[in-house]
Parts: C-alpha cells; structure tokens; sequence
C-alpha cells in the first residue's frame, strides 16, 4: 500500500523488512528511502496491508500482524507510529485480519475486517470506528467481503468489495451518517457476561444490539434497537426482568 503526508513524503507498506520474518513502512522524501521505527520493527510480525494517514500527519497500519492471546487464538490490531515508536491504537482484540483502514477529516481511524466464526460459517465483513482512541462497532453488517474503505470531506464512509445487488451486478457500498454502536452475542450466555458479546462489551444502556445465539436477558435493560437474527436460538426473559426499547 501506499499514502502520502502533507509534505509530499510518500510511504510504502507490504511484505519488506530489514529483519527476518519482520516487516517494516519505508519512507520516501524525494531522495532516498528510510525504514520508520526500524528499531521496532518486531511490532509487524505479518504482513502490512494498508496504511493510512490523517490530517495531523500521523501514520497508521494494519494488516496481519498480531499479538497472541494465548495457544489457540491470536488478536490483531491497528497501530499508530509515536515519537516512542509504534504503539498499538484503541486496544481492539480483533479475531481476523485488517484489510484497510483510513481516516476521517477528524482524525478518528476506520477498519474494515471480518468475524469469522468457522463453527457457524460466519463470514459477515464490518467496519470499527475509533473514535478519539475508544472505539465503536458500527454501521453495520456489510453486504459482502470488503476489500478497501476510504472517507470523504463530508464524513462518509465508502467501502469497496465483494458486493452484490440482486441482479448479481456489483456495486459501491457507502454508509451515511453518524455510526451506531453496535453489540453482538458471539456465543450463547447471558446478557450480562462479558464472554456472551464481541470483545467483552456488555450493551450499555441505549445500544443497539444483534443477538445471533441463545441469549438468556437475566438483567433489565434499555437498548435503542434489538436485532435477532433468523435462525437464531431463543431470547429468554428471566422472571422479573424488564427490557425496554426505545
């Protein structure tokens, strides 16, 4: 991939490095070329697929390097290049590869990935807005694979990929307006176990959430909008416990 500062210096990311097994962003300032951060280039142990840029000039990357939660799972990330060197941005365990990433006019950071769930077959792509360091899921499942994403000056958020209409001809997905938060289960449970929803994020009061398990509501609660999806296992209310949508 490449991007460009404000000062006319250009960047290439991908599959080089000057350590074994490493990768590493080179810069180019019209003369020569110079690795970032080469001496923490063990931050990229894969492959960097897209790197971006915000208006401030600070650099971004993602891809498929990881940090290992533990024997049998792995969490990829986006980070963001300090003067320390790079630093890991928003502390969002994401379960599968980043395919791009970009920026809005106020600088806050968009992934677009996938979550895989191989036991359902789940391949549904989504886009994660980090907004001021904290992050949101949102805008919804998209239509298909998505390969890149980008921004205009108005805010809006496009994405391009393996998208499809109904007539089977493709076309470019874009997603208007403020994004949502989103929650959704990963696995049966109740509502108030961390271990029932994406990354350990319990719905806070006014979510909108995306049940895709059975899920036991054992707390009252209070959510803007309640998605089940079809095919999904039972939503049960325990005796006593109230939900509100609103």
């Amino acid at each position: 991939d490449l991007a460009m500062d404000s000062q006319g210096n250009l960047y290439a990311a991908g599959g080089f490095g000057n350590l074994p097994g490493k990768r590493n962003i080179l810069k180019f300032n019209g003369a020569t070329w110079s690795g970032l951060a080469a001496n923490d280039s063990s931050t990229f142990n894969g492959f960097i697929r897209d790197i971006c840029i915000d208006k401030d000039d600070s650099i971004y990357a993602a891809g498929e390097f990881y940090i290992n939660v533990n024997l049998s799972s792995v969490r990829y990330y986006v980070v963001k290049l300090t003067d320390t060197g790079w630093v890991e941005f928003g502390h969002v365990g994401i379960p599968n590869s980043i395919q791009s990433i970009c920026a809005d006019t106020a600088t806050n950071i968009y992934a677009a990935t996938r979550y895989i769930n191989t036991t359902l077959q789940d391949y549904r792509s989504y886009i994660i807005k980090y907004d001021s360091a904290t992050y949101k899921l949102g805008g919804g499942d998209a239509p298909g694979y998505i390969s890149q994403i980008c921004t205009d000056l108005r805010g809006n958020l496009y994405a391009a990929g393996a998208f499809r209409d109904n007539t089977n001809n493709g076309y470019l997905a874009k997603f208007a307006g403020a994004y949502l938060a989103k929650y959704v289960t990963v696995q049966n449970g109740n509502w108030s176990d961390p271990a029932t929803w994406a990354y350990g994020l319990v719905p806070p009061t006014g979510a909108h959430v995306t049940v895709r398990h059975q899920l036991t509501i054992d707390v009252n609660v209070v959510c803007a909008s309640l998605t089940v999806d079809p095919g999904t296992p039972d939503v049960i209310v325990l005796p006593g416990v109230t939900v509100v949508i609103r």
